[in-house]
């Protein structure tokens, strides 16, 4: 019923928060049988926060895969009032994936005019160097080649990912 949805929806933002506590044999038999469930509430939420959502946008998501109104009324009622501590759970876990961060970085054109196999020939390349630093400060470089094609498809990347940070609220 709509309070065992509830429940699950709760554990998931609990597991989001990092607030995992023991559990006897008999619940963690229970839980095993559950954990698909929680897995995806959690899911549901992390999305759902990333993205900003609205209860009627999320209960929309949730009609189109097939979700029933009770469970989707939890999520919404859960996510609704536990925001501010799955909004800072998920911030801080963005903060602890990596220790390593970009320092500095350095980009060339080369073009290449001839080659032994190739008498004439104009083909661009654009030479990226990352100096990606660890959290003891240690510093490494990290090189990339690459050709007119590859370019554009990282352009348009990093935009879709500027796009997105965009729309994570603050």
């Amino acid at each position: 019923g709509g309070a065992n949805h509830a429940a699950l929806v709760h554990r998931a933002a609990d597991r989001l928060c990092g607030r995992l506590g023991a559990c006897s044999g008999g619940e963690a038999a229970t839980k095993v049988g559950q954990l698909a469930a929680v897995q995806a509430y959690e899911g549901i939420m992390r999305r759902a926060v990333a993205l900003g959502e609205s209860d009627a946008e999320l209960s929309k998501r949730l009609s189109l895969a097939g979700v029933n109104t009770e469970q989707a009324v939890a999520v919404c009622e859960a996510l609704r009032t536990r925001l501010p501590e799955l909004r800072a759970a998920m911030l801080a876990d963005g903060d602890t994936l990596s220790g390593s961060y970009l320092a500095d970085f350095d980009w060339k054109v080369n073009l290449t005019v001839a080659s032994s196999s190739a008498a004439s020939m104009s083909k661009p390349a654009m030479q990226l160097a990352l100096y990606v630093a660890d959290g003891d400060g240690a510093r490494r470089e990290v090189m990339l080649e690459m050709d007119e094609a590859e370019l554009d498809t990282m352009i348009a990347a990093v935009g879709a990912a500027r796009n997105a940070l965009t729309k994570i609220p603050a």
